[in-house]
């Protein structure tokens, strides 16, 4: 579905990620974790923008073909990859509405509908609205994106405990129903057990360790 080959950064001259690699099947939740400054925004960015032969992408599920995705041009990707901080530039005195229309190759009505109406969303202007309200408009937005994967920067951070279930609720739900996969940095590591499938720890130092959730036990990273 998605296979990240070799991938290595840096930040500034600090070695962070050395020598990544993993695949993600169709279905797949990954939970990226790790302390301030190891690393995750900045994979999130080489996976927005990445480097060449690093980002494998499934092009078509029958085929199971997969593209580089260095080679796909940015107005292209969007079919390929939806990302919230995408949705963020665009104009805060937009309500959702507006927002939505702006978003391409969009999921069928039904289920925008639903989001909707699941955390009750207001069609105030986006920047007339609390700081949760306006994550939830733009995490949405990005889930309306029909696209192979979706990526989320700390997608609850600013939601209280209720809306913070129903939106990883809804993101498992939108992964199945649609088949396609999920790479959230979390911070959450209690939730992570309950709502993921696998977990990526970033230590910063250049190693990782990727964990099946059966094999994750959010205790052992509360130190």
């Amino acid at each position: 579905m998605i296979c990240i080959k070799n991938l290595t950064f840096k930040i500034g001259d600090k070695l962070v990620c050395n020598d990544l690699n993993l695949e993600l099947d169709t279905h797949s939740r990954l939970a990226v974790i790790g302390r301030n400054g190891a690393g995750k925004s900045s994979l999130m960015k080489y996976i927005i923008k990445p480097l060449l032969n690093t980002i494998f992408i499934e092009e078509n599920p029958i085929t199971k073909n997969k593209i580089d995705l260095a080679n796909v041009p940015d107005k292209y990707k969007m079919h390929y990859i939806s990302y919230s901080s995408q949705l963020s530039q665009y104009n805060s005195n937009i309500n959702i509405e507006n927002l939505y229309n702006l978003v391409p190759n969009k999921i069928d009505n039904q289920h925008i509908q639903e989001y909707i109406d699941t955390f009750e969303l207001p069609y105030r202007q986006i920047a007339n609205l609390s700081g949760g309200e306006a994550q939830l408009v733009y995490v949405t937005a990005c889930l309306i994106q029909n696209s192979r994967l979706i990526l989320l920067d700390e997608p609850v951070t600013y939601l209280d405990w209720v809306n913070s279930d129903k939106l990883l609720e809804l993101l498992v739900k939108r992964v199945t129903y649609y088949k396609c996969a999920l790479i959230a940095i979390m911070h959450d590591l209690y939730k992570i057990e309950k709502y993921f499938t696998h977990v990526l720890y970033l230590q910063g130092n250049g190693n990782w360790t990727l964990y099946d959730i059966k094999d994750f036990d959010y205790k052992n990273f509360k130190k």
